[in-house]
């Protein structure tokens, strides 16, 4: 029976119950479908809008001033003259507020391993590297640009919905 109940974590039919069990018991379907569709569409635009494009135009480095390390005022004459150069330092902590800003869903959908947050912690780290790649990805604008990070977390975002919302329209 143990082993039942623990398997059932990494089955999406746990995921109901983490989620019935943080307060989203007695949603209607089309308020489901109407969530997801938010997250999946308008939320991912919204969000890179603020994690790639605002906090780091809040942090750039001016390459005129001696602020800026040397790579960073060449990088910002050889790149796009619309990716804010920010350091690597920045890149960093906006990537891990990012994560941090996630981590309560993290925390909904996975679980504890012995009371310890472990999924959610291996989670937090994981969407700290996603966040990370997403910035590079943004500073790449003639190869994918900020279009591809919005795509990218559009799909991520879509993937969660289907497998948060699965077990309540019977999918798994």
């Amino acid at each position: 029976r143990g082993y039942i109940s623990d398997f059932d974590r990494f089955c999406a039919r746990g995921l109901d119950r983490n989620i019935h069990a943080n307060g989203f018991e007695g949603f209607s379907k089309p308020k489901m479908i109407a969530v997801a569709l938010y997250f999946s569409t308008v939320n991912p635009f919204v969000e890179e809008l603020f994690w790639r494009v605002f906090l780091h135009k809040q942090v750039e480095i001016d390459p005129d001033t001696t602020g800026g390390d040397s790579v960073d005022r060449e990088r910002k004459v050889l790149d796009h003259p619309q990716v804010p150069t920010v350091s690597e330092a920045w890149r960093w902590l906006i990537s891990a507020m990012y994560a941090s800003y996630h981590y309560v869903v993290v925390r909904t959908l996975l679980f504890n391993v012995g009371g310890v947050p472990l999924w959610p912690m291996l989670g937090f780290l994981g969407l700290t590297f996603l966040g990370r790649f997403y910035v590079w990805l943004r500073e790449q604008p003639d190869s994918w640009g900020l279009w591809s990070v919005i795509v990218s977390h559009a799909l991520v975002d879509a993937g969660v919905c289907v497998i948060a919302l699965g077990p309540a329209f019977e999918i798994f």
